[in-house]
C-alpha cells in the first residue's frame, strides 16, 4: 500500500532533480568544447589580429606613398590654388573696408621773402569711421619740402602746411604728398557715438582774435596774431597746436602755427604769434586747433 502517486516520489522532488542535472550537462558539455578548442581559437584570433594589424600597415603604407608620390604635386596645385583664392577674398575685403583716399584742394605757395615760402593745401578726410596717420610733404619745380607727421580725424577737413622752406626760385606746380598712409577703424566700443566723444574732447573755443600789422619790433614792422583759446572739455592736453590762416576774402593770403606747452582743463589762454617777412593783407584770421584725440599721449593726468 502506498502513500504516493505511483510512478513519483513521496516527497515530490522528481522534476527538480531532473533539471538540476539538465544543466549540469549543459555546463560539462560547453567545459568539454573550450577545453577541446582553446587551442584552435587562440590560434583563430591570433591570425585575425594579424591580418586586421597587417590591412592598417598597408593602408598606412599606401596614403604615404599617396601622399608623397603619386598625389603629393595634384594636391600641392590644389593647395597652392585654394590659398590664391583666400588672398584674393582678403585683398577685395581689406580694399571694400579700408579707408577712401584723402582728398585735397589744391595747394597754395606763400612767399615770405629772403627765399622762404610756406606751403598750404586743405586735406579732407571722407571717411567717417576712420581717421588716418601720414607721413606727408610738399613735391614741387622747387624740390620737395621736408617730411612731417601727421594726422587726420574721421570726416575732418583740415590745413596741411610747410613753413619757411628755402629754395633758390620760386616754387611752380606744388603738390601734396602723402607717405606711410595707416587708417585706423574707430573702435565704438570704446568711443560710443563718435561725434559725442569727440565733441567732448574738442571744445576749444577761439576767442578775440585779431591781426595786426603795424608792431615795431628794433625798428622793423612786424604782424602779429592774438588770440584766446579755451579748454572747455574734461581733458587737459600736453602740446596743443593751432593753425593760423590770413584770409582775403576765400583766398590764403598767410599761414602758421603755433604749439603752447600745455592747456589744462578749463583753462583760458591768450596767445600771441608774431609775423615776420611781407605783411600780407588779409580781411579775416582763423584760428583752427589741432590735436589729435585718439593719441593717449597728448592727455594730462586727472588732477588729485
Amino acid at each position: 500500500m502506498s502513500n504516493g502517486v505511483e510512478g513519483l516520489p513521496p516527497n515530490g522532488s522528481g522534476p527538480l532533480l531532473m533539471e538540476e542535472e539538465k544543466e549540469e550537462a549543459r555546463q560539462y558539455t560547453l567545459s568539454l568544447w573550450w577545453v577541446e578548442n582553446r587551442a584552435r581559437l587562440k590560434t583563430i584570433g591570433l591570425v585575425s589580429f594579424g591580418v586586421v594589424d597587417g590591412l592598417l600597415l598597408l593602408f598606412a603604407l599606401w596614403t604615404f606613398t599617396d601622399s608623397f608620390l603619386v598625389s603629393y604635386g595634384r594636391e600641392r596645385d590644389a593647395v597652392v590654388a585654394m590659398a590664391t583664392r583666400g588672398q584674393d577674398d582678403l585683398y577685395a575685403f581689406s580694399r571694400g573696408t579700408a579707408g577712401n583716399p584723402i582728398a585735397f584742394t589744391g595747394t597754395t605757395v606763400i612767399a615770405e621773402g629772403d627765399g622762404r615760402y610756406d606751403f598750404y593745401t586743405l586735406a579732407t578726410n571722407p571717411n567717417g569711421d576712420w581717421y588716418g596717420e601720414f607721413d606727408y610733404f610738399f613735391r614741387s619745380s622747387a624740390g620737395e619740402t621736408p617730411r612731417q607727421r601727421g594726422f587726420i580725424l574721421p570726416g575732418e577737413e583740415k590745413p596741411l602746411l610747410a613753413l619757411a622752406v628755402v629754395a633758390a626760385a620760386a616754387p611752380q606746380r606744388a603738390d601734396a604728398v602723402i607717405e606711410n598712409m595707416a587708417w585706423r577703424r574707430v573702435d565704438k566700443h570704446l568711443t560710443g557715438d563718435f561725434s559725442r566723444w569727440s565733441a567732448d574732447r574738442l571744445r576749444l573755443p577761439v576767442s578775440d582774435v585779431a591781426f595786426s600789422s603795424d608792431l615795431m619790433v628794433d625798428s622793423k614792422t612786424i604782424g602779429r596774431v592774438t588770440f584766446t583759446v579755451k579748454n572747455d572739455t574734461a581733458y587737459g592736453y600736453y602740446d596743443p597746436a593751432f593753425v593760423i590762416l590770413l584770409k582775403r576774402g576765400t583766398t590764403v593770403v598767410g599761414a602758421n602755427r603755433t604749439t603752447l606747452s600745455s592747456l589744462p582743463s578749463g583753462v583760458s589762454q591768450e596767445v600771441a604769434v608774431n609775423w615776420f617777412g611781407p605783411i600780407p593783407s588779409a580781411s579775416q584770421t582763423e584760428v583752427i586747433p589741432e590735436i589729435n584725440i585718439f593719441d593717449p599721449s597728448i592727455y594730462m593726468p586727472a588732477a588729485q
